[in-house]
């Protein structure tokens, strides 16, 4: 043990008061020291920061269950944190400020608020079949299918112009239901005929209409 080292460890509460003082009264020089040394160690840094964002990946994924909850997929490299409840962008713009703000800011977000529930892990793949359809073909390969062929049909729905089926099919019904239900939280996002739609719309007012 080095001098310094063993007189640390004698004087531990006083030394880190002094530290603390000396930090206080020394504001401007810290910051111009760290921006310097920041300037000149960029490298370093770099691959501090990759580090730390990977290993906040893993430990989110791996609190979450490991693996994709749809289809079982484990590469990390793979993985993604889903709102189960579709509200991804709403929420992302309430606790960070924009909607955009994803992948690591997101993550460090769950940790420090104790990895609330709401979230599940998803693969890239069923994340976006799920956000595009609103389900995962895995689920339900029959009603991804009919979903999909909304575009094709030319029907959309009338709040946010999503492609739908517009048949008395129970399969197209269980679509419609899923999709509408969606407005009755999120539709203040969306926009009708350049109006903003009160966050009270009901399903019953989400049409499907051909559009060509």
């Amino acid at each position: 043990m080095t001098y310094r080292q063993e007189h640390y460890k004698k004087n531990k509460e006083k030394t880190k008061e002094t530290n603390k003082i000396w930090r206080e009264n020394n504001k401007e020089r810290i910051k111009k020291w760290n921006k310097e040394y920041h300037k000149t160690h960029r490298e370093e840094y770099r691959i501090r920061d990759k580090k730390f964002r990977h290993k906040l990946k893993i430990e989110t994924i791996n609190h979450y269950g490991g693996k994709c909850k749809c289809c079982g997929e484990d590469l990390i490299e793979f993985m993604t944190i889903d709102h189960i409840n579709n509200n991804g962008a709403e929420h992302r713009l309430k606790v960070l400020g924009s909607k955009r703000y994803a992948g690591w800011k997101f993550y460090l977000w769950l940790r420090q608020n104790n990895y609330p529930k709401g979230f599940q892990v998803l693969c890239f793949n069923c994340n976006c079949a799920k956000q595009f359809s609103g389900i995962c073909p895995h689920k339900n390969r029959q009603i991804y299918i009919y979903s999909n062929l909304g575009y094709i049909m030319k029907q959309e729905c009338s709040v946010c112009r999503n492609f739908t089926v517009d048949t008395d099919d129970p399969l197209c019904k269980e679509i419609k239901k899923r999709h509408a239900g969606r407005h009755t939280k999120h539709v203040t996002l969306s926009e009708r005929d350049g109006k903003e739609i009160s966050q009270n719309t009901i399903i019953g007012e989400v049409k499907w209409v051909r559009v060509w």
